[in-house]
């Protein structure tokens, strides 16, 4: 029940907050929490990866199977075959990432709590599968839900608005849903434009300084803009 509050599923957390917060505010950036026991400014965007790790504990509770193992049936549904978490370990390129203004060589592996927050290991080509499996494996109702604007999300590129656990836009090639993706060492981000069934995804094994999001994801937006200027010519 995405209505109800996190203490339902998780009632082993004694914060204040998991009796209002409810799995829908996890699943759009909205719970306000800064950390496990600070929650600043509740109903607004505020992007944390806890969020989704806390979703992760969620599944494990209702389904009694460790998060990987239920994202890995998913995958296997959609022929996603380069893609897993610790199993795919051994096949991650070497990582930059940059320390003062140093690139360093680093690779690349999340812990088991922050699988459902960042650990995909996976390819542009499985990437680009993604929005085809969307539709074919969830229910209209739950498709409808992710790619539906709700709260707004303050960016780099203007106004966006994010669903659940997936950023919607309007651009002048129509709608988008996209996300994007940092961990020390590699950037990803996905784009899809329903209307065209048109997929861009680009993965960097250099990670930039995240203080300075637009040149860290410099290459990701300029490509981005020039699908989005092809497109919209072509409507």
């Amino acid at each position: 029940d995405l209505q109800a509050p996190v203490k339902h599923y998780l009632p082993e957390l004694k914060q204040p907050w998991t009796a209002s917060v409810r799995v829908a505010d996890l699943l759009s950036h909205s719970s306000g929490l800064v950390d496990i026991s600070t929650q600043q400014s509740y109903g607004q965007f505020r992007y944390n990866n806890l969020n989704f790790q806390l979703l992760g504990q969620i599944l494990t509770a209702v389904t009694k199977r460790p998060y990987a193992e239920l994202a890995e049936q998913l995958l296997e549904q959609c022929q996603m075959h380069s893609s897993g978490f610790a199993n795919k370990a051994d096949v991650v390129n070497q990582g930059w990432h940059e320390e003062q203004g140093l690139l360093k060589a680093i690779k690349g592996f999340m812990p088991v709590e922050a699988e459902p927050s960042g650990g995909l290991v996976s390819s542009a080509a499985d990437v680009a599968v993604l929005p085809l499996c969307m539709q074919q494996q969830l229910n209209k109702t739950s498709l409808r839900q992710m790619t539906t604007p709700g709260v707004q999300r303050p960016h780099r590129w203007g106004d966006v608005y994010y669903g659940y656990g997936v950023q919607v836009s309007q651009t002048a090639a129509g709608v988008e849903w996209s996300h994007s993706g940092y961990i020390p060492g590699y950037v990803s981000a996905f784009n899809y434009f329903p209307q065209q069934q048109l997929t861009l995804v680009v993965l960097e094994n250099q990670s930039l300084d995240p203080k300075d999001l637009a040149r860290a994801m410099y290459y990701h937006d300029k490509i981005r803009y020039s699908v989005i200027g092809l497109l919209s010519r072509n409507k």
